[in-house]
């Protein structure tokens, strides 16, 4: 077996080392310690990173693992403490991975919401127990649940619009006169349990020819 080793100071030599103390690794037979002579501060540190690197990569499960690398927007579940539903890129619902259950019914105004976080300034998120993703629109509300931000709200990515309502009329009429039926919402308990199941969701099935958007050609 071959060992690297990195000492502090940096400044060994090649070549098989014997164990200063007895019964050490480094005094096993068949086992050969390479010393590194004259490594740099800097690049010392940049090799420890790169071990650390290669082996949570090595543990990690790609569906969730995303902390230094993104697959396909719509390709992985969670990501650190949270779990997520892809809407339309860069658009996510979110709530704690701790949470996987939704076992609260339309009466229950304590029900669990997901974050919707807004991009353009002077916005932060709102929380959101309905929605949905139609025709390049993203809609719903957060009514079932008494933590603010919960107003009705519509998010048009393609136009970087994001748009909230305290009236439910107001937003029911927006979404009308966009063609979209404002009465047909999802709860995202069970899109989730699906999306983390097979990487699907009611917008975005490849293999169906399904996405929350059109293709450009």
């Amino acid at each position: 077996m071959v060992a690297v080793a990195l000492t502090r100071n940096r400044d060994i030599r090649f070549g098989p080392q014997k164990s200063p103390e007895k019964g050490s690794d480094l005094g096993n037979p068949g086992r050969i310690t390479f010393y590194f002579n004259y490594i740099s501060a800097g690049m010392f540190r940049k090799i420890q990173l790169a071990f650390i690197f290669i082996f949570m990569l090595a543990g990690c499960d790609p569906r969730g693992c995303n902390i230094f690398w993104q697959p396909n927007f719509y390709g992985y579940i969670s990501r650190e403490d949270l779990i997520r539903i892809p809407l339309i890129q860069p658009y996510e619902l979110l709530t704690l991975s701790n949470l996987d259950t939704d076992s609260i019914d339309y009466s229950d105004y304590n029900t669990v919401s997901w974050e919707l976080r807004f991009k353009n300034p002077g916005k932060d998120h709102i929380n959101t127990t309905d929605f949905n993703v139609v025709n390049g629109v993203i809609y719903g509300n957060g009514k079932r649940t008494r933590n603010a931000p919960n107003d009705c709200f519509v998010i048009i990515p393609a136009r970087k619009l994001e748009k909230t309502f305290e009236s439910e009329t107001e937003w029911k009429a927006y979404l009308i006169n966009l063609g979209i039926d404002p009465e047909k919402l999802l709860r995202p308990w069970p899109v989730f349990k699906k999306f983390e199941k097979d990487l699907v969701l009611p917008w975005y099935d490849p293999e169906k020819g399904i996405f929350p958007e059109k293709k450009k050609t």
